[in-house]
């Protein structure tokens, strides 16, 4: 079998452009439906049609997996299914994010806090057994959060 390098010097532009999407979201285990390819690719002229013919000409259709919806780089070794950890996942995100909005509604209230935002896995709908939760802070100018 080819390399992930190899298969990926014969990949068109937008082969190589959601190959390094899905390498990103891969590092976290984490596979996307067609629609999170398309919104996190890092170029934008393209559309779900040109996509979906993306992934079924070599060498993608080599290297990636599409089942219940979602796409992910095929593997050769054993680990835990990616969708099903998704799922659970984001079951457990689901309880998170009350507390991380209870929580950011509480930070804004400080005067001179002018944006919270939710970062981090929990910003991609899902939370890790280890996952805690992480925001961006915005402060008026020349203010400092420690």
């Amino acid at each position: 079998m080819l390399s992930t390098r190899a298969l990926a010097s014969r990949a068109s532009s937008l082969q190589r452009d959601i190959l390094r999407t899905l390498l990103y979201f891969d590092i976290f285990n984490h596979p996307l439906s067609l629609q999170e390819v398309y919104r996190f690719l890092p170029s934008d002229s393209t559309s779900i049609d040109a996509l979906r013919e993306a992934f079924r000409r070599p060498p993608l259709s080599e290297m990636v997996q599409e089942r219940d919806g979602f796409v992910f780089l095929a593997r050769s070794v054993d680990r835990i299914d990616p969708i099903v950890l998704r799922r659970v996942n984001e079951r457990r995100a689901d309880r998170f994010l009350a507390v991380a909005h209870v929580m950011g509604f509480l930070l804004r209230q400080f005067p001179f806090v002018r944006g919270v935002f939710i970062s981090g896995e929990l910003s991609k709908g899902v939370m890790s057994t280890r996952g805690d939760i992480d925001y961006v802070i915005v402060t008026a100018p020349r203010r400092v959060w420690i």
